[in-house]
């Protein structure tokens, strides 16, 4: 997700190329991520969609990102709802 956008065609390559190995949960982390979730979930093979929306994710950095992945691993939610994970503590 950038500026709230989703890159819809590096992100349906992505799904087509995994889920014959199952569902297919996709994580959209960002500044702005609500709409590029609601997105997200309308590609075909999207089982799930977790969205991690803070200011702390708008600079594209892994490190803010680390641990929001792991803190959402039991959410499930169906393609037309998302699930917003909180972003981690300050350190």
């Amino acid at each position: 997700v950038t500026n709230g956008v989703l890159n819809r065609d590096a992100t349906a390559k992505a799904v087509n190329a995994v889920k014959a190995l199952g569902d297919v949960t996709v994580l959209c982390a960002g500044a702005q991520a609500k709409a590029a979730a609601a997105e997200a979930a309308t590609i075909a093979g999207v089982a799930k969609v977790l969205v991690a929306e803070a200011p702390l994710y708008g600079h594209r950095l892994a490190e803010p990102r680390q641990g929001c992945a792991a803190s959402r691993h039991s959410a499930s939610a169906s393609p037309q709802e998302t699930q917003a994970a909180k972003p981690p503590k300050s350190r």
